[in-house]
């Protein structure tokens, strides 16, 4: 788990003009080959079953692309990612 986390993480601190949300970079990490299908889907329960405890307001136009901080904010996916990331050791 970690290792995946971690794979997401270094991928959003790499991108220069982040926009979206961790979603749409595990979507491209698959469509990149980078992990397999059974990743990605584990990958996006993860995200969808340990939403931020303190987040009260969800950004997005629907139901379907929701974010839990504004999009393209890097830096409290980057937190969030690292927080998990120790937790999964």
């Amino acid at each position: 788990m970690e290792k995946l986390l971690k794979i997401l993480h270094d991928t959003i601190k790499a991108e220069k003009s982040f926009r979206g949300g961790m979603c749409y970079y595990v979507y491209k990490l698959y469509h990149d080959n980078k992990i397999t299908i059974t990743h990605r889907v584990f990958l996006n329960e993860y995200l969808h079953n340990n939403i931020p405890l303190r987040v009260k307001i969800r950004f997005g136009d629907n139901s379907m692309y929701v974010h839990w901080w504004k999009p393209g904010r890097k830096l409290p996916r980057l937190r969030w990612l690292k927080k998990h990331m120790k937790k999964s050791r």
